[in-house]
């Protein structure tokens, strides 16, 4: 069992399968969710770092419309007020940072112990 004060990097969450299931309740939420983690390893597999709605629309893995990029970024709003992103408003731009929260709901896709084939996922990517 791991430990449970322990903050995987994003390299060890499991990208290769949707989040059905998980702890945020919601398709649509599962959906951003695993993006989030898909862009957080591009930006770095070993650190959880901030990113903007802007970092979300150039690195994920699809290319919204701009009217799909208002709708996600409207559930990245929606993931923070929940919880589960801490955010920051900038001047020119708005931030996210995933929480324990968002941690938590992904319980069954954390597996560090395959770090290895995380790590062969990401290079697919």
């Amino acid at each position: 069992m791991m430990d449970p004060l322990y903050i995987p990097k994003p390299c060890e969450i499991r990208t290769n399968t949707d989040y059905i299931g998980s702890g945020f309740g919601k398709s649509e939420y599962e959906t951003i969710a695993r993006n989030i983690v898909i862009i957080s390893r591009k930006i770095d597999p070993d650190y959880w770092t901030w990113f903007s709605e802007d970092d979300y629309g150039r690195i994920a893995n699809h290319k919204p419309s701009p009217s799909a990029f208002y709708g996600e970024c409207e559930i990245l709003r929606l993931l923070a007020e929940k919880g589960f992103l801490t955010k920051r408003d900038k001047t020119c731009e708005t931030e996210y940072h995933i929480t324990f929260k968002f941690i938590s709901a992904l319980a069954e896709w954390i597996k560090p112990e395959d770090a290895a084939v995380a790590k062969a996922e990401e290079n697919k990517d």
